[in-house]
């Protein structure tokens, strides 16, 4: 894969329809990994702008009604390190309401070793 376009594959992420998301692994505090990537659609579907959300967790937009097991679940995955499908409440910047369907998947160095996380997420309706 030697002639991959860099340019080319940042502008495929940053335009995709679908949210993406890219985390450090912190594995002190997974549940606090920081965002270092997030493309136009999460911008424009969460209403934080892409600088507001840089260094933050995705925490950020969780709520009071953000469902803690589901927060867990999460957590427990990505500490072992594996993918996982969900769905989650989360907020908008105004405040609204949205539920996402989110798969997680754990992205390795050139050592094998997990160095971020990737989300891609759907807007979705809520669980039955």
């Amino acid at each position: 894969m030697s002639d991959i376009n860099y340019d080319l594959l940042k502008q495929a992420f940053d335009k995709a329809l679908d949210l993406i998301l890219i985390l450090e692994a912190d594995y002190n505090d997974v549940g606090n990994s920081k965002i270092i990537y997030a493309n136009d659609a999460v911008a424009s579907t969460l209403g934080y702008s892409i600088d507001e959300m840089l260094g933050n967790s995705p925490r950020m937009f969780q709520g009071e009604s953000t469902d803690k097991m589901t927060r867990m679940e999460i957590r427990v995955s990505l500490k072992q390190q594996k993918p996982i499908h969900s769905k989650i409440l989360n907020y908008t910047k105004n405040g609204e309401p949205i539920w996402l369907d989110i798969n997680m998947v754990p992205l390795h160095n050139n050592k094998g070793e997990v160095t971020h996380f990737c989300a891609t997420e759907r807007v979705t309706t809520a669980p039955e």
